[in-house]
């Protein structure tokens, strides 16, 4: 079976050992374990305290909402349009009902949402903004704020970058604790050589014949070994570090360089374009035609009416996947009626990995299975 993984590998190339300057950006943020103690620590620093009420849009993973619930925060949803735009009036109405005091935006999949709008709503009723940049840790969104200094923006590496795990923060006012710490290159080797070898595992049975990673019942296998074995890759939210890492992991510190970053934003452009032109020959409505300037995304995406399409290129060997698929949070699922456009987002959106170890002969095979889909199903 080609099998076409959702994740590029961590190859540790000579050039990874070469000093390389650190982009200016890179050096502001603060680094945490993950993207949910990078916001905790955040809201902390921007006076949103528990059982304070954090408007949260509605088409979003639950390890967010969940953190902050467990948390003592208040969520209040607010649903978004099927362009991933999102209804002022909505908002104002929600504003005007409940005391909020923080609004996460989300740049959904990379992609440069407009959120100027946003911006001018909680200024003029002074409420904090929490820009998530989980997707889009490529395209330096949250750098240009100087003239609004209430918001925080929260980074997850691990969504673009082949690493474990990696939070981090931008803050426009660093605390006095941190203001003159230098993130050291500290080496983190446990967890990092795990890491590895997971991924070398992983490399080595999609050699092996009719063993497919993405099929339900390998999934369950892995779960089930996971839970045996207590392995949760850092994903669960656990104890909550009161101040950012000192040092970064290993391959963080190798694929934070610039000519690394250079290179697979140049081959993530080059992918996507790709896929825009070859996609819609097929007949397939890509959700943006065209990327706008400095537009770095997670993943192709397009439309699929159908709602089947995922699980059935998962079951073919290809790692495209809905997001956030399973994780979205249960208080969506038991209010649908409120939520129905985050939720045909959930299953209608196809996510196609565009990482830099793919290519036109392998999106080839893609397309290939994209044709028999539309002439089996179409």
């Amino acid at each position: 079976m080609n099998l076409i993984i959702n994740r590029p590998f961590p190859k540790l190339t000579l050039e990874l050992f070469k000093k390389n300057k650190l982009e200016k950006f890179y050096k502001k943020l603060l680094y945490f374990k993950n993207g949910r103690e990078a916001l905790l620590y955040g809201l902390n620093q921007i006076g949103i305290t528990k059982e304070m009420k954090i408007l949260c849009p509605a088409y979003i993973c639950n390890s967010l909402t969940n953190t902050l619930i467990e948390n003592g925060y208040n969520l209040v949803f607010y649903d978004i349009e099927l362009d991933l735009k999102i209804d002022l009036n909505n908002i104002e109405t929600i504003i005007k009902k409940d005391k909020i005091s923080g609004f996460i935006f989300v740049y959904y999949f990379g992609f440069k949402l407009d959120i100027a709008p946003i911006k001018a709503i909680c200024k003029r009723f002074d409420i904090k903004l929490i820009e998530d940049c989980s997707h889009s840790f490529l395209s330096n969104y949250g750098i240009n704020k100087k003239e609004f200094m209430k918001n925080i923006s929260i980074y997850s590496m691990r969504k673009i970058l082949p690493v474990l795990d990696g939070g981090a923060l931008l803050l426009h006012k660093l605390p006095s604790e941190v203001r003159n710490q230098e993130v050291s290159i500290k080496l983190s080797i446990k967890y990092d050589l795990l890491y590895y070898f997971e991924r070398i595992f992983e490399f080595l049975i999609t050699k092996i014949p009719l063993i497919n990673i993405y099929s339900k019942r390998f999934l369950f296998l892995k779960n089930k070994l996971n839970g045996i074995l207590k392995i949760n890759n850092g994903l669960n939210t656990g104890k909550i570090l009161s101040q950012p890492l000192k040092y970064h992991s290993i391959f963080l510190n190798f694929f934070l360089r610039n000519s690394y970053l250079k290179n697979i934003s140049i081959k993530r452009i080059e992918n996507y374009n790709y896929l825009s032109l070859e996609i819609r020959k097929l007949g397939f409505k890509p959700l943006f035609d065209t990327l706008k300037e400095a537009e770095i995304p997670q993943f192709f995406v397009f439309i699929d009416s159908t709602g089947n399409l995922v699980d059935w290129l998962r079951q073919n060997g290809f790692g495209a996947l809905n997001w956030p698929g399973d994780e979205i949070p249960s208080q969506i699922l038991s209010n649908q009626s409120d939520y129905q456009n985050s939720l045909t987002l959930n299953k209608k959106l196809v996510c196609i990995p565009i990482h830099e170890d793919l290519n036109s002969k392998v999106y080839y095979i893609l397309l290939k299975k994209l044709r028999r889909w539309k002439n089996l199903f179409t």
